[in-house]
């Protein structure tokens, strides 16, 4: 193939579903219950617990764009590189108060943690011809204590695949 018939670009045209969105989700309770002791208001001791799960999302989809120059090539790893750059909710297992009582657990925090959990990768093809593999892998992590009421949505980089 000549030079002058490769894409300049990416696109729908030259791109290439190898596998289409999915998505596995587990949950799995963490470790031993968390257990705490109040002062009841009849002058008593009570003791309460709780079971920490968490639950792990991976959306994931391969896809490939074909038939371009290298420069073309190497410009679409940069965007996808920063399609799939993204933020992601942080967890801290800590100290937090509930009704007025001391319990140890997971709590999500207000700050968010940039990752890359994709990969993509410029290949060689022959001559002037190059192409780009994207293998998405988004995992996204929630703590809780009710397992059944816990649901995931595909990410927002995800929604042309």
């Amino acid at each position: 193939m000549a030079a002058r018939n490769l894409f300049d670009t990416y696109g729908d045209a030259n791109k290439q579903i190898i596998e289409g969105k999915t998505q596995t989700i587990t949950c799995t309770p963490c470790g031993d219950p968390q257990y705490a002791v109040w002062h009841s208001t009849e002058g008593g001791w009570e003791v309460g617990w709780k079971t920490w799960y968490k639950a792990t999302c991976v959306s994931s989809a391969a896809y490939n764009y074909v038939g371009m120059t290298r420069t073309a090539a190497e410009a679409c790893a940069a965007a996808m590189d920063t399609k799939f750059r993204r933020q992601k909710l942080a967890w801290e297992f800590r100290e937090y108060t509930e009704n007025n009582q001391k319990w140890v657990g997971w709590v999500q925090m207000p700050n968010t943690v940039p990752v890359l959990d994709s990969d993509i990768r410029v290949i060689h093809d022959s001559g002037a011809m190059y192409h780009v593999e994207i293998e998405v892998h988004c995992t996204d992590e929630k703590y809780t204590l009710t397992p059944a009421t816990v649901t995931f949505s595909y990410p927002p980089c995800m929604a042309d695949i």
